[in-house]
């Protein structure tokens, strides 16, 4: 169901628009409207699309993914593994020894 919130109220609360656009394969869409129900978080961060009145022709899903990202290892082992490989990422290497 294509449900626009406009104006003030599309920027602090998610529609079902905004979530459909977030499940978009339009790369226009990618990471944006990530809050479950408040959309001022995404306003703040700049990852916020606004619907438009019309409902756009759009096409859902996620690729290349080996398994269900809004599933246990999409939502709790995948963000942990990817935080890890990115702090190792950070590490500075040890200074020589004169």
């Amino acid at each position: 169901m294509w449900l626009p919130y406009k104006g003030i109220w599309g920027k602090l609360f998610v529609s079902p628009a905004h979530h459909q656009l977030h499940h978009s394969t339009d790369p226009a869409h990618f990471n944006c409207n990530m809050g479950a129900s408040l959309a001022i978080w995404d306003w703040l961060a700049g990852s916020l699309r606004m619907p438009s009145r019309e409902r756009p022709r759009l096409a859902f899903g996620a690729a290349g993914h080996a398994h269900d990202p809004h599933g246990a290892m999409g939502l709790i082992v995948d963000p942990a593994v990817n935080a890890f490989k990115a702090l190792i990422a950070l590490r500075v290497p040890a200074r020589p020894q004169v």
